[in-house]
């Protein structure tokens, strides 16, 4: 995924986020992923909304999987 200045904010808030539950969920000599390998591989934006979203809060449905949508845009009821 590419970072650039129109979504690097939004980026960077996932990655403290991830920062964070990695802290609580790891010992203390475990380091978390860099900001740019985090973005690469656990990162997503949704089809729908457009927003980026942790991979963990993408849609787990065949249709959300296949179409690239958030489990939000799933909920609000994406694909009535």
């Amino acid at each position: 995924m590419e970072i650039n200045k129109d979504n690097v904010e939004e980026l960077w808030g996932l990655y403290e986020i991830y920062k964070d539950k990695f802290r609580k969920q790891n010992y203390s000599d475990q380091k978390p992923m860099d900001f740019e390998d985090y973005v690469d591989s656990c990162v997503k934006k949704c089809n729908n909304c457009l927003n980026y979203y942790d991979e963990e809060d993408m849609g787990t449905s065949e249709l959300a999987l296949e179409q690239g949508i958030c489990m939000y845009c799933m909920q609000d009821g994406y694909g009535q």
